[in-house]
């Protein structure tokens, strides 16, 4: 992001620059390492302006800024000043402090995606620490009336993601239409507390991922392949390498590590 608004904000700046080339007395310089420093902040100040409601940087844009300044100990006139005064210097120009500005930011930038890349991947090794199969390559066969028994599965739940997975294919064989798979949660007294549906194709083999997230009080989650009714023909379905994955919320899973852990460090603690 930093890259892409990085001409816009150079035109803005300059534009600030040449607004404010007069003369200017009794106020201060700011030393170029702190210019430095106010025009990352207005930068990111800039980018916010522009993705959230479109505005160009200009002179009326100035009163956003006047927070930054004061956090510094200067003023806006104190910063038309130090534009101004850019143009009679010869060791430094305004393009400098802008790049070293723009430099610094940027490896910021970098260095915070790689501690969110670092984050996201100890939440997904403490997920996969505390993750567990309730059902692995599963297979159903349903050729008679009577299989169709075997399209129903339950399996207790907690507070959590269960990540459901699985092919199918109806045979171009069975006549049955507009078959449906319901994933169903229900409470320790039975009551249904929430149901999602997944259409079938025929013909051809299909995949299927689901995702159902259990709440507190949910206790049970039926499957139910293939919603055949009473009147059904001659059934010709085969459901194949059904797995169904528990995985704890992040929160859940670093609770779970820090239980672990903590005693260890405690342990560790008192030996040393």
């Amino acid at each position: 992001m930093i890259i892409k608004i990085k001409i816009r904000v150079i035109r803005a700046v300059l534009f600030v620059a040449l607004a404010f080339m007069t003369a200017c007395s009794n106020y201060k310089t700011i030393p170029d390492k702190t210019l430095t420093n106010i025009f990352k902040e207005v930068f990111i100040a800039n980018a916010y302006i522009m993705q959230k409601q479109g505005l160009q940087p200009a002179r009326d844009s100035l009163d956003v800024y006047r927070p930054i300044l004061d956090q510094y100990g200067y003023s806006v006139r104190d910063l038309e000043y130090t534009l101004a005064n850019f143009s009679k210097r010869k060791s430094v120009k305004l393009s400098d402090v802008v790049d070293r500005a723009f430099r610094e930011l940027e490896a910021e930038e970098s260095e915070i995606r790689y501690r969110a890349s670092m984050l996201d991947s100890l939440d997904a090794r403490a997920q996969r620490a505390y993750s567990d199969y309730i059902v692995r390559d599963s297979s159903i066969v349903v050729r008679t009336v009577r299989d169709t028994s075997l399209l129903r599965i339950a399996v207790p739940v907690r507070e959590g993601i269960y990540e459901i997975g699985y092919h199918y294919l109806v045979d171009s064989t069975d006549q049955n239409r507009q078959l449906r798979t319901t994933f169903e949660l229900s409470d320790a007294d039975g009551k249904v507390t929430g149901t999602q549906t997944s259409w079938m194709t025929s013909r051809r083999r299909s995949r299927v991922d689901q995702t159902v997230n259990p709440v507190p009080g949910d206790s049970l989650l039926t499957i139910r392949f293939a919603n055949y009714s009473d009147e059904l023909t001659r059934p010709n379905l085969k459901i194949d390498s059904v797995n169904i994955i528990y995985k704890p919320y992040v929160r859940a899973a670093h609770d779970s590590l820090d239980r672990i852990i903590l005693p260890y460090r405690k342990t560790l603690s008192a030996w040393q």
